[in-house]
């Protein structure tokens, strides 16, 4: 058993799979949750993310993608609309990694988050332990808040955007709510649905997709300066109506009509991005160190392989090395999907007619080339480098 002493901070997708991670390497954490359970307090647990096949690799290599496949749901195909012109449709292929296919598939990220904690050992986390700091002198000691103090070798933060120990550390105040949101209705399905529909115009991305296996997402991007709101399903449906009014598409329409769960929820601020992931025995994962553009949708997917790559590397090298290696492969990374997610999030929210035609172009020609699966396939062979790398 390797006896390097780590605690997560966090039980999160990012803490959970890193100490998977740790597991599989040998190395037995702790893992502190400040809620009575998980999911309970991080709203974006409510939302629907893309499990892409490089973090499914991952998965695999960990020995649990068998228990998270029943409870995801397979994306063949990706189709555009403007308001009511049809752009295109792509067929999404999987993508094969010593001789397995994987396959895009969508996820609810609770049912992950429970999935995770089931498949670790008992007592591996610790509820109702709230982190309030840290200190490094001659090792880092994390404080909770009823006074009490434990000394490890490394501190992972994987206490989301608000995180306190970056905010102490990096002395940055605590992130404000953004002014983009998604607001969404699931209905019940009964029959697979395989297709991601996104129709983009009057400054709205809206969509269709499948919610885990037997939901079916009803999905709103939109600039919004309000407050957060609780909704019933009834003022949600109302709500959604009202802001699609210009857009007839009979079946998202449809979808809003039979939708019976409502999930809205704030999206946090999408300009941070750590510029650095470490400092000293405590390194940042998941969105302490950056929080991915929602309109990328690729947050899960990150979260997934940079607690792979971490938790590879803390087992084999000095946490000072480890820290850097791992800083230095998926930094990179996380600057190419923010600049690639702002760039898009200029068009897709826009309310420009010429950025709108723009956008209409853009989607045309990457359907037309086959733009999509190229840089779908140039993306996962990057991530899954990164896997085998470690």
């Amino acid at each position: 058993m390797h006896k390097l002493k780590v605690s997560i901070v966090g039980a999160g997708v990012s803490g959970l799979s890193l100490a998977h991670t740790l597991i599989k390497n040998g190395i037995t954490p702790i893992v502190f949750e400040r809620a009575s359970a998980v999911g309970t307090v991080n709203e974006s647990l409510m939302k629907p993310h893309f499990l892409l096949q490089s973090s499914q690799i991952a998965l695999q290599k960990l020995g649990i993608l068998d228990r998270i496949q029943p409870i995801s749901q397979k994306v063949n195909s990706l189709t555009h609309y403007s308001r009511n012109k049809h752009l295109g449709d792509s067929t999404i292929k999987p993508f094969i990694d010593d001789g397995k296919e994987y396959y895009t598939s969508t996820i609810e990220s609770q049912r992950l988050v429970q999935t995770l904690v089931d498949t670790l050992p008992k007592d591996i986390i610790q509820y109702n332990r709230l982190v309030t700091g840290v200190q490094q002198v001659t090792k880092p000691t994390v404080s909770f808040n009823d006074g009490s103090s434990l000394e490890s070798d490394v501190i992972i933060a994987c206490d989301g955007p608000e995180s306190t120990l970056r905010v102490q550390l990096f002395n940055t105040p605590p992130l404000e709510r953004s002014h983009i949101r998604i607001f969404a209705l699931a209905a019940p399905r009964t029959d697979p649905l395989h297709t991601v529909t996104q129709i983009i115009g009057d400054g709205l991305n809206i969509g269709v997709t499948p919610y885990g296996n037997d939901h079916t997402l009803a999905w709103v991007m939109y600039l919004s300066e309000g407050p957060h709101q609780e909704y019933t399903t009834d003022t949600a449906k109302q709500e959604i109506k009202s802001m699609i009014s210009g857009i007839h598409n009979k079946a998202f329409n449809k979808l809003v009509d039979s939708a019976t769960v409502v999930v809205g929820y704030p999206i946090m601020n999408q300009q941070m991005l750590n510029e650095k992931w470490y400092q000293g025995n405590v390194a940042f994962l998941g969105s302490s160190a950056r929080q991915s553009p929602v309109n990328a949708g690729l947050g899960l997917d990150q979260n997934i392989l940079d607690a792979y790559v971490l938790g590879s590397l803390l087992a084999k090298k000095s946490p000072l090395e480890a820290f850097q290696e791992y800083q230095n492969k998926r930094l990179p990374r996380a600057i190419e999907i923010e600049r690639v997610g702002k760039y898009m999030e200029g068009f897709e929210l826009s309310t420009s007619f010429l950025k709108r035609i723009a956008v209409e172009n853009m989607m045309k020609i990457m359907h037309s080339t086959g733009v999509v699966q190229k840089q779908s396939d140039k993306m996962w062979k990057q991530d899954s480098e990164h896997i085998h790398s470690v």
